[in-house]
């Protein structure tokens, strides 16, 4: 019976929070000091600037890809760096985006150095890079709105991770594509 209640109030208390104005952290039980609160985001922005340059580090990097790790970085610093309430900058779904988009950028890396590759593939890769930095321009308009709350932030930041989320699909059926035995095996 005990297992029972634990299995429907844990979900229970996940959905709570989700939407809501105020996150997790800013309950009174688990407050942390001002300065621990710089910390997520400057790791965030390193791990942005360390992905970027390891993409560019990469033998097989396109000018293309170079460029979109450099924006991808940029759109991270600009938006850990902004005004916007810890709610908002750190929701689960944005974070489901950064994740997505990173996926997005590692994939059509690893792609360009693929056997088989025609110049159509590289239209395909340079869009999928083209569409996340659209939705993440759309994302990064909410941070010149004052007192952006996560309930009214919720649509772009859906937006963003379904933008992310298309782009990350198309990404992994064409790589499946490309790595198919059967693909433009003439």
């Amino acid at each position: 019976m005990r297992n029972l209640l634990f299995h429907l109030a844990l979900p229970l208390a996940l959905l709570s929070s989700c939407g809501s104005d105020k996150s997790p952290a800013d309950s009174p039980a688990t407050t942390t000091p001002a300065a621990d609160a710089t910390v997520p985001a400057s790791t965030e922005v390193a791990a942005a600037q360390a992905l970027a340059d390891s993409l560019v580090a990469l033998p097989t990097a396109d000018p293309a890809d170079k460029a979109a790790a450099r924006r991808y970085a940029q759109f991270v610093a600009a938006w850990q760096g902004s005004d916007l309430d810890a709610s908002v900058k750190e929701h689960p779904v944005v974070r489901n985006g950064w994740a997505r988009y990173r996926y997005v950028l590692r994939t059509v890396a690893r792609s360009r150095g693929l056997p088989r590759v025609q110049p159509e593939d590289v239209a395909t890769w340079n869009g999928l890079a083209g569409r996340c930095e659209t939705v993440a321009t759309m994302l990064l308009a909410l941070t010149k709105e004052p007192n952006m709350t996560a309930t009214q932030a919720l649509p772009t930041l859906l937006g963003f991770e379904g933008g992310t989320g298309q782009a990350r699909f198309a990404a992994e059926r064409h790589l499946k594509y490309l790595l198919h035995p059967q693909t433009r095996n003439q």
